[in-house]
């Protein structure tokens, strides 16, 4: 099911360029951060974003899956 949530999250991805390149916002105030490899993304481009219940976002990517807490980022990779 899609929650308000996912399109938020999504929301950048449908913007034209120059308005989701600035630089990130304050997460504290509960706006949208852009997330990259330097964040701990096993690759830049994300293919499908979901929020599970516990809160946690998870990012697929082509080299692996990774796990955000909001604060560090956990990458699962096949073996």
């Amino acid at each position: 099911m899609l929650r308000p949530a996912h399109l938020l999250a999504c929301l950048p991805l449908l913007l034209p360029a120059p308005l989701w390149s600035q630089p990130p916002v304050d997460v504290e105030r509960g706006e949208l951060r852009r997330l990259t490899t330097d964040d701990g993304l096993p690759q830049g481009l994300v293919r499908d974003i979901l929020q599970d219940r516990q809160g946690y976002l998870w990012f697929s990517t082509k080299d692996g899956l990774a796990r955000s807490d909001g604060y560090s980022m956990t990458v699962f990779r096949h073996d």
